[in-house]
């Protein structure tokens, strides 16, 4: 009876929006990201390269802190258990990690602690055998048992792990890996003094002897929140199948529930989410179509998720949500916010434009769907000597789906030429990637137009730092790698690089998006409640000109330049053109999936 005296005040006399505080994380993977990362291209020493290349890299390059995160705090359950998920624009479900899921049990079901290592991407520093035993101290006590890294990246060494007080023994039993490189154990990249958008480059955590573990993260059953369900008395099992999806397109599966969630404040009661056995990392709140529910794509039925809760329980007006994502240099903050916006955030007044529902198509026959913007034409400008020169590389009609878990983007490979040439990138044979020096590129600006919308944002924004971890001279550097994926598809992938230099907000009941540029100055806040219409928004004036009108579903190229200016293009580096797919079932299943190219 409290519990519902304090949802009925708390109707009564809240405004009707609903704000959260969201943390931007990047990293590897969810479990080692940091705000303070930042992502780079990594490049060590390779010792069987006869010299340098002629742009001054030698070694192998790969992404470091590849990824971004968005997270929010919830409270599950009658006793109010603290949860941390990952905000998803892909999905629709709300699911949370069961209090003993099957990889924490085990580790409890032999004795150990649940809290331990795992490695990934193991590199030798000198020549090593293929077997051999090395020690590691480390602040605190772990347990672990055959801890196995994942068959991602390059020159991976299975390891087993065992823990005794603050000793780690590290066996090096199988090596994988077909080729060569080296990693040092000194790690103090140096930070260029032109690329201070960056405060600090991240140092590996472990070096060991002869190897280097580049990625690792501390397995902590508890650091991401689970939920203990036994512990919270209003919580009723629905009996049913939950299966969906991790944010690294991971098959997770455990049980359909209910009970109290409150978020930002806001107290849902009997709100439908899933109770995953069988996941190693954060929960996701999904907050996609009604068609990315997983119910949707096993049996054809949708539910009533969060957003809809939100409104059928009076907390706001109208299912809309805004997202104001923190600047690419984490100068800003992030936050979401449900039933509103915030004037404060953005410059100028919004315009809406039609949401596009981009498909996905999954093995039994039903689409999932991406929110998407029409990208109507592209621009590079240069400014040189308080001049201005504005060149059109490609106009047409293009979806640019809304992709918080990248950290640039994707888009399609002629796209991507395009810009090579006209930006002046070159390509570095041995590191496969399109690189330039800092200062060529920093009076560069990319211009989106989103139907009569105009985003402006640095050419640098799709770029990433080019550091030797192997140098510890402490000699600057400002190489960039261009870090925009390249893809075999028509469509753009709008990253964090992207939509930090936006203000979206999106109404999932008239299928509309509101754009602004984000407003970059120091600013206060103002938020507004939409009821119905966007508070003094206006409608795009080529609204009917979107992806698909005359058969359009691509932004074509103004001038095709000779691409023989550069050594390579991306269509050569294109993995093969296999659209995501998915198999879903209500009981025993097989998954199958691949990434998007």
């Amino acid at each position: 009876m409290m519990r519902l005296a304090l949802l009925l005040s708390l109707i009564s006399s809240s405004l009707a929006y609903v704000k959260l505080d969201a943390n931007k994380i990047r990293g590897s993977w969810p479990e080692s990201s940091d705000k303070d990362n930042e992502p780079l291209y990594s490049v060590g020493n390779d010792s069987d390269q006869d010299q340098l290349s002629s742009s001054g890299v030698n070694g192998t390059v790969e992404w470091v802190n590849d990824k971004v995160f968005y997270t929010i705090d919830l409270l599950l359950g009658e006793n109010s258990q603290n949860i941390t998920v990952l905000i998803d624009t892909r999905s629709s479900d709300l699911w949370v990690n069961a209090g003993k899921d099957s990889i924490c049990a085990q580790m409890d079901q032999q004795g150990g602690s649940t809290n331990f290592i795992t490695f990934e991407n193991v590199y030798p520093k000198l020549e090593t055998s293929s077997k051999s035993l090395l020690t590691l101290s480390t602040s605190e006590s772990r347990h672990s048992s055959k801890v196995t890294s994942s068959e991602t990246g390059w020159n991976i060494y299975y390891t087993d792990i065992t823990v005794y007080e603050n000793i780690t023994q590290i066996l090096i039993s199988e090596v994988t890996s077909t080729h060569k490189i080296t990693h040092y154990t000194d790690f103090y990249p140096s930070i260029s003094t032109s690329t201070n958008w960056f405060d600090a480059y991240p140092t590996p955590s472990f070096s060991v002897g002869d190897v280097v573990a580049f990625d690792y993260f501390d397995f902590n059953c508890s650091q991401w929140g689970v939920f203990e369900k036994e512990n919270s008395k209003s919580y009723i099992s629905n009996g049913t199948f939950f299966h969906s999806f991790s944010i690294e397109n991971d098959s997770v599966s455990g049980e359909w529930g209910m009970d109290y969630v409150d978020i930002g404040g806001a107290l849902l009661s009997n709100l439908s989410f899933g109770v995953v056995q069988d996941s190693s990392g954060f929960g996701i709140l999904g907050l996609g179509l009604p068609n990315s529910q997983s119910t949707w794509l096993q049996n054809g039925t949708t539910y009533e998720n969060l957003p809809m809760k939100l409104k059928s329980e009076g907390w706001i007006d109208k299912m809309v949500y805004s997202f104001g994502v923190s600047s690419f240099n984490q100068s800003l903050k992030s936050s979401l916010l449900f039933g509103g916006i915030d004037l404060e955030q953005f410059e100028g007044n919004l315009t809406t434009v039609p949401m596009i529902k981009y498909p996905f198509e999954f093995s039994n026959g039903r689409n999932s769907s991406a929110m998407a913007i029409t990208i109507r034409s592209i621009y590079l400008e240069n400014e040189y000597q308080f001049s201005n020169k504005t060149e059109l590389v490609a106009s047409g009609l293009a979806a640019g789906i809304i992709d918080t878990g990248s950290v640039i983007g994707s888009m399609p490979y002629y796209i991507y030429d395009q810009l090579v040439i006209s930006a002046g990138f070159e390509f570095n044979d041995f590191s496969e990637n399109f690189i330039a020096n800092y200062t060529k590129l920093e009076n560069k600006s990319v211009i989106f137009e989103f139907q009569s919308v105009n985003i402006s944002m640095p050419l640098l924004n799709l770029t990433v730092p080019l550091v030797n971890v192997s140098d510890t001279s402490n000699e600057t550097s400002d190489l960039v790698v261009l870090a925009v994926e390249a893809s075999s598809y028509d469509y753009f992938e709008l990253g964090d690089a992207i939509l930090s230099h936006i203000y979206y907000a999106v109404d999932l009941e008239d299928d509309v998006v509101a754009l602004a540029p984000r407003n970059f100055a120091e600013h206060g806040e103002h938020i507004v409640e939409v009821s119905q219409a966007f508070p003094n928004a206006t409608r795009a004036a080529d609204w009917g000109y979107t992806v698909g009108y005359k058969n359009v579903t691509q932004v074509k190229l103004a001038t095709v330049l000779n691409v023989n200016n550069v050594s390579k293009t991306s269509l050569s580096m294109l993995p093969s053109a296999t659209a995501f797919t998915g198999e879903l079932y209500s009981e025993h299943f097989a998954v199958k999936t691949s990434k998007i190219a």
